[in-house]
């Protein structure tokens, strides 16, 4: 079958959202000729070679549009990490608060990345696949691909949703443009022959919105980071190095419970101020800093700006505790970000804040015995308890099988998608 699959973010972006098309890609390839649509904007001459190499094809578009936009944003990020940096030294000398925004940008309508349309719709054309596969986010993908096959009835559709679309638990989207934006999802799912998400949350949900059981899970998993190191042991003496490398945002995802608890018991005198860093690599950064200085913890917060993907992987690595931020708001129950699938790819507790008990992040966790609470990082740091050493979880077997038995039932649609197995 020939195959186009259609995503905005693809490497060498280094976004966790370029990371499920790069595996579906390669899996795909497996069985059937596949011709992944994405931009042009952000590919080197390198990747030209990697391209090449490839067992698939990559449509890179140009846009004269997309890539004057892709330009500025690069420019805005690097402008609103170097202010943070350099905030964050003024604050200390200063005692002074270091604000920063956050910087994430949330993928309602109307966006710029719309116009990446015209290109898109041009390379489809080109192609004439007999299936289009849209990723969300961002939505566009979704527009085009919907548009494309509404013009072209014996193309099949399949979109496959990260993240909800018009019920984003993130962002209400913005009257009138909401109502637009829920027509045109109702479309897409009316029209198309698969729909597929990351957890049993946003399954039901996506459910609910297709009338019917309809929806295909295929979870995420971490893509191959071969040139990060394995950390070494922590030398005795050292501090307890706690990591994220994500975004962060106000009372979505806020590490403050955790700086509540470190000044807590520094201020008992039950550990030292060098005893414990949380490290926090992140392109957005949110008002960490300005937290940091209001709850006294700056002393605990090392702020390593953003760094490429070999090198936030290796500082998982070399941590001791992994933290995972989500909102606790009951919408987001059903969300598994792929920061969680990365996670459990290591052999390192996960701290997670924010998804109560209910929540699928909870249960994966539990599933696999690999939650960490703020009580048992305090037994830690008391002695109490002995940092656990667990055992990595690879989702990428039965993420691949259940993604192949999807495309087959397109052929043989008695087949059950749903039947791969669980990973151990």
């Amino acid at each position: 079958m020939r195959i186009a699959l259609l995503a905005f973010h693809f490497r060498p972006d280094e976004a966790v959202g370029a990371i499920r098309p790069e595996n579906w890609a390669n899996w795909l390839a497996e069985e059937h000729e596949v011709h992944v649509v994405t931009r042009a904007a952000g590919a080197g001459p390198g990747d030209a070679s990697a391209d090449a190499a490839a067992p698939y094809r990559v449509v890179r578009t140009r846009s004269r549009a997309i890539a004057l936009i892709e330009t500025l944003n690069a420019w805005r990020k690097r402008a609103r990490l170097q202010r943070a940096v350099a905030q964050a030294g003024q604050a200390r000398a200063a005692g002074g608060p270091a604000k920063v925004g956050s910087g994430v940008l949330t993928y309602r309508m109307p966006c710029l990345h719309d116009l990446w349309l015209p290109s898109a719709y041009r390379a489809l054309q080109s192609i004439r696949p007999e299936l289009v596969i849209a990723t969300h986010s961002p939505y566009i993908s979704l527009v085009t691909a919907l548009l494309y096959c509404l013009n072209h009835p014996d193309t099949k559709l399949w979109v496959d949703f990260r993240d909800l679309w018009a019920d984003d638990h993130k962002s209400t989207g913005l009257p009138p443009f909401s109502l637009l934006e829920r027509y045109l999802e109702k479309r897409a799912l009316a029209r198309a022959e698969v729909v597929s998400t990351v957890s049993q949350g946003l399954q039901a949900a996506l459910d609910r919105s297709l009338g019917a059981a309809r929806t295909r899970l295929i979870y995420n998993c971490p893509g191959q980071c071969a040139d990060a190191a394995a950390g070494a042991p922590r030398p005795a003496g050292a501090p307890l190095t706690l990591s994220y490398t994500g975004s962060l945002f106000d009372a979505w995802r806020d590490p403050a419970p955790l700086l509540q608890r470190l000044v807590a018991l520094r201020a008992d005198g039950r550990i030292a101020p060098d005893a414990v860093r949380f490290c926090v690599a992140s392109k957005h950064p949110g008002s960490l800093l300005e937290v940091a200085h209001r709850l006294g913890a700056e002393g605990f917060v090392d702020f390593r700006g953003a760094l490429p993907r070999a090198e936030s992987i290796a500082l998982q690595r070399q941590s001791d505790i992994l933290v995972l931020l989500e909102s606790p708001a009951p919408e987001a129950r059903g969300v598994l970000t792929g920061k969680l699938f990365e996670y459990l790819a290591t052999d390192k507790p996960i701290l997670a804040l924010g998804p109560d008990q209910h929540s699928e992040i909870s249960r994966v966790l539990e599933q696999h015995g690999r939650r960490l609470s703020l009580d048992d990082l305090e037994r830690i740091l008391d002695g109490r308890m002995s940092l656990p050493k667990q055992q990595p979880v690879d989702y990428a077997l039965v993420s691949r099988q259940q993604l192949l038995a999807a495309v087959r039932s397109l052929a043989a649609p008695d087949r059950d998608a749903a039947s791969c197995c669980q990973p151990q």
